[in-house]
Parts: structure tokens; C-alpha cells; sequence
């Protein structure tokens, strides 16, 4: 639609377009750049479900070095996408009442080479935090973000607060770990999705299973799921320090937006921003966010091929046959 208006639209993919898993690449980043002056940025993709469904983050940032770096990092993507034709004939957007609509189905089971940095990024400002520096952005994947989530959950002395979409960074993991050792109190608030699992892995075909590193987050720490309104979804990907530093943006703590995505994460330790994102925190896990179903997910975990019964093998069984060990035994098989 937009096209169909006569404004400019490119299409971009990952970091690697050559890469042998071309599904894996994307442009992950949410971002609006204003007059080179305003940035919008965070969790909230632009659609209905984001607006009225999920829960989610978005914040403005007018800082002037972190609106250069966005606009830099803008135009860098701009330069590699590609042009998308305006379509012939006119192009229908869906209405208001058919979006809505939308929002009440419930989902459906959900199916590199390094980059070259862009020369001339502007530096990010500094966040310090318990005598370390930390960005004030991250473009991934021209800087690491997983190394600082680490580094930052190392220094944390009192309290980490997360709310996670996904979650399969074992290092992440291992750092919590470490955290809870030193007596660091940590909250979670887990998509309810990516716990409950329904369908099957498009690779193996087996039943999907919540991560090795959910699991483990449920079984080690204070985790409480949450899903959006209808068949919205918790979509929030940040993390709190000490009541000191906030941390968030596009960046599932995935590998895949490690290694595979275009991606945006950034901290700051501004002290309203800050306490909103506490106070928001706190609204999601006391007042939405729900205990684990531990018979639920039992469920999910042992979920797997049927086991072959004596009644299934009675009708596979030809009527003449005479070989009942050797009719087991293949069935087995």
C-alpha cells in the first residue's frame, strides 16, 4: 500500500543475503527516525496485534548522538535494500472491523559470513553502571549484544528484572546463574507461547518443545507467564538492573538475533525511564502475568510419538497371520 502511494519502499533481508539458511536472515528492527531529530524504537512492530493485542515496549529517544547513530544506521540499511515496484492497479487496505477481527483468531502452530561494518558509525554515548561503561545503542550485527547482557548481569548486585518473548542464550543463562549464586534476586516474565508449545519443529517434525534455556529458567527461577489480550502475545524483549539501568529493543536474546538478524538494543540509566519500565515491570507480573502450570507443561514436555499398543497391533495385524512376534517386531520398527 504504501508503494501504491508513491512513497519510496526497499525491501532488505539479513546481514548474509548468500546465506544457506535465507529464512533465517531478517530486518528485525523496529524503528521510526523524525527529522533526524525524534527516534521511536523497541519491541512494537507496526500492526494491529502490537497496538491492541500484546504487551510490549516502545520509547522516543532525542538524544542528538543516538539520533545521528539511528540515522546513520537507517541510511546503511537504505543503501543495501532493494527497491520494491509500485504494484499495478490500487491496493485494498484490510478495515478496522476485519483487523479486529483478526485479533480474536487464536494462532495457528508457528512454523554466516560476517558483515563488513559500515565506516563512519557515530560513537554511542556513555552508560555507566557500577564503575563499567555500557553503549547507549547496539546494532547488531555490527556490535555483540549478548557479551554485554552477560557483562551487565555480571555487575548486578540486588535485583534483575526480565521479560523475555524468547529466550536460547546459554551464556545469558549461565551469567543468571551466577547472579542467583550471589544472592541477586530475579524475576521473570516468560511469553506464554514459547512455554506451552503447540505443533511441530519444521526441521525434525518431532512435537515443538519449550528451549533447553526456558526450561531451565522455569526450573531455576521465579518465572511467571503472560500472554496479550486475545490472541496477543508478550512481545517485550528488556531487562532491569539494580533499579539502575534499563535495557531493551528489537534484540530477542536468541542466537539467531545474535548471528542472522538485523537488530537494535540499547541501555540507559535515565531515571524516568527507567522507573517507568520498573513500574511497568511490576504491572505485567502482579496484575497479568500467571503461575506456571507445572500438569500443563508436563504435557508439553512428554509430548512425542504414540506408543504402539496392543490394540493398534491387533489392526494392523492381517486376519491369516500366524507370526505374532515377527508382526510386533516389524510394527516396531
Amino acid at each position: 500500500y504504501l508503494a501504491s502511494q508513491d512513497i519510496e519502499v526497499r525491501t532488505l533481508g539479513g546481514p548474509d543475503p548468500e546465506s544457506e539458511y535465507p529464512r533465517t536472515q531478517k530486518d528485525h528492527n523496529k524503528l521510526m527516525i523524525l527529522d533526524g531529530q525524534l527516534v521511536e524504537t523497541g519491541s512494537a512492530n507496526h500492526t494491529k496485534y502490537a497496538s491492541k493485542a500484546n504487551f510490549e515496549n516502545a520509547h522516543f529517544l532525542d538524544d542528538a548522538t543516538d539520533a545521528a547513530a539511528y540515522t546513520f544506521f537507517f541510511d546503511h540499511m537504505w543503501s543495501k535494500a532493494k527497491p520494491f515496484a509500485k504494484p499495478e492497479g490500487a491496493v485494498a487496505l484490510p478495515t478496522e472491523a476485519e483487523l479486529e477481527a483478526e485479533l480474536e483468531k487464536q494462532p495457528g502452530p508457528r512454523n554466516p559470513r560476517p558483515p563488513v561494518d559500515p565506516t563512519g558509525m557515530p560513537k554511542s554515548r556513555d552508560i555507566p553502571f557500577w564503575k563499567k561503561i555500557f553503549p547507549s545503542f547496539i546494532f547488531r550485527p555490527y556490535a555483540p549484544v549478548e557479551s554485554r547482557l552477560v557483562e551487565a548481569i555480571d555487575l548486578s548486585q540486588k535485583t534483575i528484572h526480565l521479560a523475555l518473548y524468547e529466550f536460547r542464550l546459554e551464556d545469558v543463562l549461565e551469567a543468571l546463574r551466577r547472579a542467583k549464586k550471589r544472592g541477586v534476586e530475579i524475576s521473570v516474565v516468560l511469553d506464554q507461547g514459547h512455554l506451552y508449545t503447540t505443533g511441530k519443529d519444521v526441521r525434525s517434525k518431532k512435537p515443538k518443545k519449550p528451549s533447553e534455556q526456558i526450561q531451565a529458567l522455569v526450573k531455576e527461577f521465579a518465572v511467571l507467564v503472560l500472554k496479550g489480550q486475545k490472541s496477543g502475545i508478550m512481545h517485550n524483549k528488556l531487562i532491569m538492573l539494580d533499579g539502575k539501568m534499563f535495557g531493551a529493543g528489537s534484540y530477542n536474546f536468541t542466537e539467531a538475533s545474535q548471528k542472522y538478524h538485523f537488530e537494535i538494543f540499547s541501555f540507559t540509566t535515565e531515571k524516568k525511564r527507567v522507573s517507568f519500565y520498573l513500574k511497568y515491570f511490576d504491572f505485567m507480573r502482579q496484575s497479568r502475568a500467571k503461575p506456571i502450570d507445572r500438569e500443563r507443561l508436563k504435557k508439553v514436555l512428554e509430548r512425542g510419538p504414540k506408543p504402539v499398543t496392543e490394540a493398534v497391533l491387533r489392526n494392523l495385524k492381517p486376519a491369516d497371520s500366524g507370526n505374532d512376534a515377527a508382526e510386533k517386531d516389524e510394527v516396531a520398527r
